[in-house]
């Protein structure tokens, strides 16, 4: 099993000696410096932590709702090895490793918050109860030297704070934070080599291939923050050389597994199928938006439109993998399965913001529906997607314990995006859609498009005390469905 208790490293190969590394942790000076004060490492600390986990019963429920959502539409972890790894830290609590702990406890706040939203008259407790397990994974990560020698579990651990930001609350503060955080995970895990694949040579297969999904993983997530902030992306394609993810079942692969890893071909859907097209993609997308952000005036309409004609092509191809349904984690006896695929609604959504990012430029142009039309009507077409996306999850949520709801929190970000850009559309002069006009189908249209920012309303104000800048986007949203009622 990879050990709870050591690095995720190669055994055959050590980076940093023993040595080394004690004497950096007993430095006067914490290894992460200047990233926070350097936690007292203690018996008193540690036993602190470890209570603030809830009984077996309540943390397995959180797990599984972490594992039932998050997990199963990004596959950061490998869910068997996990799963004994949890029980090993049951059997023996105090012989957990910090990096583990960290990731652990990460996972079990997510937990949290979905549970929260399974059972809202829980939800002062759960939200209490969160921030305590959060505040114990940044003590935890903080005790490992993740800027000197990161594991395999600080970067996941990283990966799972960005998703608790963007999942908990629409603090503008929060977002501005992901895409440095995102930017950092990228650099540190090619400081383990994750970004190449001649560094896993030194690794098992199994080791390996968790790199290699790992490092699918960390590059979604920064080419996402690269979208929501419209910050430059972190890597270059050049750098991109590791191999693609097997497209294989969690239970095809364990510690001691050796041999040739028996990839299944597309269009096979498998529990890693997702972490394949993001691989596949991730060239693409990424030079989509290295010539969106470029500082020149290189980027032509022409540009526009061959991008817009692959990512399409490559739309089409995945969603014919993703016909199949998704495999189902098997969950506690008498828990209601979740009958969502958040695997396609990911894609789904990642793939129509690129469109957006990609045709936004040429649509806001005057006559764009006229000059540019494909970008026009591809940044109309998109922004409805989106959220009709939103709706869908809002409609979900009393048949899938609340959690699509809450999973829509990853996408608040994308969706007030669509809202806006729908709300010019509409408000622009020369838009198709401007009233008045005395023909049926532009009426039905525009109404269409109402009905759907109404709803996107709704939506908002259910959530407008989450915070103050989520109560100010939800005003604003207001204010403008009510201003476009006003002139139809």
């Amino acid at each position: 099993m990879e050990s709870l208790y050591t690095p995720s490293c190669s055994q055959d190969k050590k980076l940093i000696p023993d040595d080394d590394t004690k004497n950096v942790l007993e430095s006067s000076w914490s290894p992460n410096y200047p990233f926070g004060e350097k936690p007292r490492r203690s018996k008193s600390t540690r036993k602190a932590m470890l209570a603030s986990i809830p009984s077996r019963d309540v943390a397995d429920k959180f797990v599984q709702s972490y594992l039932d959502v998050i997990e199963t539409s990004h596959r950061i972890l490998h869910v068997p090895t996990f799963q004994l790894q949890v029980q090993a830290f049951w059997d023996q609590p105090n012989a957990a490793d910090d990096s583990w702990l960290a990731q652990y406890f990460t996972i079990l706040a997510l937990g949290c918050d979905a549970a929260r939203a399974e059972d809202p008259e829980s939800t002062e407790h759960y939200s209490e109860l969160r921030n305590t397990l959060l505040t114990a994974a940044e003590t935890c990560l903080r005790l490992t030297p993740f800027l000197y020698r990161p594991t395999l579990a600080n970067l996941r651990t990283l990966c799972l704070i960005v998703l608790a930001k963007q999942i908990h609350t629409m603090s503008c503060s929060e977002h501005e934070a992901c895409w440095p955080l995102t930017g950092l995970t990228v650099r540190l895990a090619m400081l383990t080599g994750l970004h190449s694949s001649n560094s896993n040579k030194f690794y098992s297969p199994f080791h390996a291939e968790m790199r290699n999904r790992l490092w699918a993983v960390i590059c979604f997530m920064d080419l996402k923050q690269s979208l929501l902030s419209g910050m430059p992306l972190q890597m270059t394609i050049e750098t991109f050389t590791c191999v693609q993810p097997a497209n294989i079942n969690e239970e095809e692969i364990n510690e001691w597994f050796s041999g040739e890893i028996p990839s299944r071909l597309l269009p096979e859907r498998t529990d890693a199928t997702v972490l394949v097209i993001l691989h596949d993609v991730f060239p693409l997308v990424a030079e989509i938006l290295r010539a969106v952000n470029s500082a020149d005036s290189s980027f032509q309409y022409e540009d526009a439109l061959e991008y817009d004609r692959q990512l399409r092509f490559k739309m089409k191809e995945y969603e014919t993998i993703l016909q199949s349904p998704p495999r189902r984690l098997v969950g506690p006896t008498g828990c209601t399965p979740i009958d969502i695929d958040f695997e396609k609604i990911l894609l789904n959504v990642y793939f129509r913001r690129v469109l957006l990012t990609l045709h936004g430029r040429f649509a806001r142009l005057p006559q764009a529906f006229i000059e540019y039309s494909v970008a026009y009507w591809s940044s109309l077409e998109c922004s409805l997607a989106l959220l009709v996306q939103q709706r869908e999850l809002g409609d979900q949520a009393a048949h899938n314990r609340g959690v699509s709801t809450w999973f829509s929190g990853i996408f608040k970000q994308d969706f007030f995006t669509a809202a806006m850009t729908l709300c010019f559309h509409l408000i622009k002069n020369d838009s198709p859609l401007e009233l008045p006009t005395e023909h049926l189908c532009q009426i039905q249209a525009r109404e269409t498009v109402l009905e759907t920012l109404r709803s996107c309303r709704d939506l908002w104000e259910k959530e407008k005390d989450l915070s103050g800048c989520h109560g100010r986007a939800c005003d604003l949203v207001t204010k403008l469905v009510n201003f476009l009622e006003e002139a139809a």
